[in-house]
């Protein structure tokens, strides 16, 4: 009997960790849980909202005899970042061997990014592709930067054209 009862623990152990790596939870929390709070709980869910929040109360006395647990939660908010938007405020010249991007933050909250701009020549021939400094941008604002060039190659630009996209820096 005494074997019969370590391997239903077992079992039940096994069942739980299935479930929990699948991703499967009671409907009280949010299994995979989507950007509007919706529901999100087993096979089926009803569409509750708790605050996207979620908590286990229970306990489990066993002893669990194998195997490991844990997790790689980091608690709190997790969401991840939008890359921003950049655009062009104006290209190299003899001057000023650099050209400066207003790159906007789309998230609510601040975060790194860098630019990215593309030197051409009169004939559109690419001269330099490069990265600007990393830039902290307040949370949905707008903050320029400078992508600079080689004096010697700012003689030969004649346009220079952003990427649209301003990338999130780790």
């Amino acid at each position: 009997m005494r074997t019969r009862g370590r391997a239903l623990k077992l079992t039940a152990v096994v069942a739980m960790m299935g479930l929990a790596l699948t991703g499967f939870s009671t409907g009280r929390g949010h299994g995979h849980k989507s950007r509007s709070d919706g529901g999100g709980g087993g096979c089926s869910s009803s569409s509750q909202n708790h605050g996207g929040s979620s908590s286990y109360n229970g306990s489990y006395n066993g002893s669990n005899s194998g195997g490991t647990s844990g997790g790689t939660g980091t608690g709190g908010s997790s969401r991840t970042l939008r890359d921003g938007t950049a655009r062009l405020v104006s290209c190299a010249s003899d001057a000023r061997p650099y050209a400066t991007v207003a790159i906007t933050n789309p998230n609510h909250r601040r975060a790194d990014f860098q630019a990215r701009v593309t030197f051409y020549d009169d004939k559109g021939t690419t001269l330099y592709y490069s990265s600007s400094v990393t830039v902290t941008v307040p949370a949905d604002g707008t903050a320029n930067t400078r992508v600079e060039l080689a004096k010697s190659l700012a003689t030969s630009v004649a346009r220079c054209a952003a990427d649209p996209e301003a990338e999130v820096s780790p």
